[in-house]
C-alpha cells in the first residue's frame, strides 16, 4: 500500500478502485462479485460495472459457468513482459517445436484460469491430417487432457470452489458429465502422472497432457499433444507421456535454473 503523503491530490475513484481489483488478483487467483464489493466498500452494481469494463478490456475475464473472475488475456500479458525471465510461453515455444517435428502431432501449451483452459501457445506439424491450433481458445477445463492434468494439482477445497455442482458442461457425448466423475478421473491422472482426452471436446480429436511445475509457483501450465482420434490408442498414450514428461522436466529444470 501506498502511503498517504503519496496520494494524488485529485483522487479518481472509479479508476482507484479498478486498480485496486487488478492488485487482488496478486493474492487471489478468482474473485467473485460479492468478493469484490466487499473488497471495495461499495454497492453490488458499483462492483459490477467495474468489474464488467475490466473484462471489456481483456484485463479480468469471467468463468460462464460459475461467474467466477479471473485475470484475464491483457493482465497476464502485462505481467509476463515484466517478468521476461520466468515468461514460460518463450521457455517452452522451444520445446514445443521440438515435440511437434519428433512426434509429427500439433503441441499446445495451456494454462488454467477458474474452471477454464486457455490455450496460449501452440506449434503444428507439417502433415496434411493434423489438429488445427486455436491460441487464445478458452475451453471447460475439465473436457481437456491439459485442463484435467491441471485441476489434478488443486487440493480439494481449491477444487470445489471451482466445481460447487454436481452437473458439468458436456461438449460431446464423452465429456466428462458429473463432478463425482470428474473427481474419480483426477485421482487416476494423478496415479498415471498425465491426462487424456478421448474425444471429450471434439469428436474425432484425441489428446495427452503433462504438468509444468514452477519450483515456487507449483502447477503453473500444461503441455498436450493433439492428434485425431484414430492416431492416439492405449499403446501409444504412454509413448506420448515419456516424450511430453522429458519435455516438461527440461523446462522445469530451465524454470528453476532462472529462479536461483
Amino acid at each position: 500500500m501506498k502511503s498517504s503523503e503519496n496520494r494524488p491530490q485529485y483522487v479518481l475513484s472509479s479508476v482507484d478502485n479498478a486498480l485496486k481489483l487488478l492488485l487482488l488478483f496478486k493474492s487471489r487467483p478468482q474473485i467473485r462479485l460479492s468478493e469484490a464489493r466487499d473488497y471495495l466498500g461499495v454497492g453490488q452494481s458499483t462492483a459490477h460495472r467495474l468489474l464488467a469494463m475490466l473484462v471489456y478490456r481483456g484485463f479480468v475475464t469471467q468463468d460462464p459457468a460459475t461467474r467466477i473472475y479471473m485475470a484475464g488475456r491483457a493482465l497476464l500479458e502485462l505481467g509476463l513482459a515484466a517478468l521476461k525471465q520466468q515468461d514460460i510461453q518463450a521457455i517452452a515455444h522451444p520445446m514445443l517445436e521440438e515435440l511437434a517435428r519428433d512426434l509429427n502431432e500439433t503441441t499446445a501449451l495451456g494454462v488454467l484460469q477458474g474452471s477454464s483452459l486457455r490455450l496460449i501457445d501452440g506449434v503444428e506439424p507439417d502433415r496434411s491430417l493434423r489438429v488445427p491450433m486455436h491460441i487464445g481458445r478458452i475451453v471447460p477445463a475439465h473436457a481437456t487432457s491439459a485442463g484435467k492434468a491441471l485441476l489434478a494439482t488443486l487440493s480439494k477445497q481449491q477444487f470445489y470452489d471451482l466445481y460447487p455442482d454436481e452437473t458439468l458442461e458436456q461438449l460431446t457425448d464423452s465429456t466428462i458429465a458429473s463432478r463425482t466423475q470428474l473427481e474419480l478421473e483426477l485421482e487416476r491422472i494423478r496415479s498415471a502422472g498425465y491426462a487424456t482426452n478421448i474425444d471429450e471436446s471434439d469428436m474425432g480429436l484425441s489428446s495427452l497432457a503433462v504438468v509444468i511445475r514452477h519450483p515456487e509457483k507449483g502447477a503453473i501450465a500444461a503441455i498436450s499433444v493433439l492428434a485425431p482420434s484414430l492416431r492416439v490408442d492405449q499403446k501409444r498414450a504412454p509413448q506420448l507421456a515419456k516424450h511430453v514428461g522429458l519435455a516438461c522436466n527440461m523446462i522445469e529444470q530451465q524454470l528453476a535454473s532462472d529462479h536461483e
